[in-house]
């Protein structure tokens, strides 16, 4: 029977084999564990709509410059990482299952996919209401963070056969955040990252 992952990197599973192997390991196998200790973070592929993605890079720009955070590098990973933390804080603050269901089905119901083809030529087409295409990028996490989050998706899977993986939540979550923000529906949203990346990043 295959177990449903929630990322790439199924790191449910990964604790469960770690779990399961932890009484058999050998002393063998536990000097090579110290001696080489597993990965800190883990990479995530994202595809984003290409105009969003300029915006990304964009708001990224304007929150450097407009609060001369250059030192501290404020990217479009600061941007996600972010985003993610707030998806995290609702799970984990308020802990209400129906409403992070409700959020997150409501930001898949009104994303746009983009998806390719092959035409009779064999070239592949992309078809999406953004003429420009995808760009794909890669983030890091913490595995501890992923982790958290392949829970709460795990939770939302077992509660409402609801599937979806870490990297599609993310991806839903940086378009929805950047489609309300360009339609000016959130006013105070720079602000709050800034207030938030300063808190994290302990610049006074």
């Amino acid at each position: 029977m295959t177990r449903t992952t929630f990322s790439e990197h199924d790191l449910i599973g990964v604790e469960i084999k770690k779990n399961q192997h932890q009484v058999k390991e050998s002393v063998f196998f536990r000097i090579l564990d110290i001696l080489i200790p597993e990965p800190k973070t883990k990479d995530f592929s994202l595809n984003l709509p290409t105009t969003l993605f300029i915006k990304a890079i964009a708001l990224s720009d304007f929150i450097n410059e407009e609060y001369d955070l250059d030192d501290c590098e404020f990217k479009i990973g600061s941007l996600i990482w972010i985003l993610y933390k707030d998806f995290l804080g609702r799970a984990y603050k308020y802990n209400n299952l129906n409403e992070l269901y409700s959020f997150i089905s409501s930001m898949e119901h009104n994303h746009v996919g983009i998806s390719d083809y092959r035409n009779k030529n064999g070239s592949v087409n992309i078809h999406s209401n953004d003429q420009f295409g995808e760009t794909t990028i890669t983030i890091s996490l913490s595995t501890k963070e992923a982790l958290k989050g392949e829970l709460v998706l795990a939770d939302l899977y077992e509660t409402f056969s609801y599937h979806i993986t870490l990297e599609k939540l993310i991806e839903l979550q940086v378009v929805h955040f950047l489609n309300e923000y360009k339609k000016g529906h959130l006013p105070n949203a720079v602000n709050e990252i800034v207030n938030y990346y300063k808190k994290s990043s302990d610049i006074e």
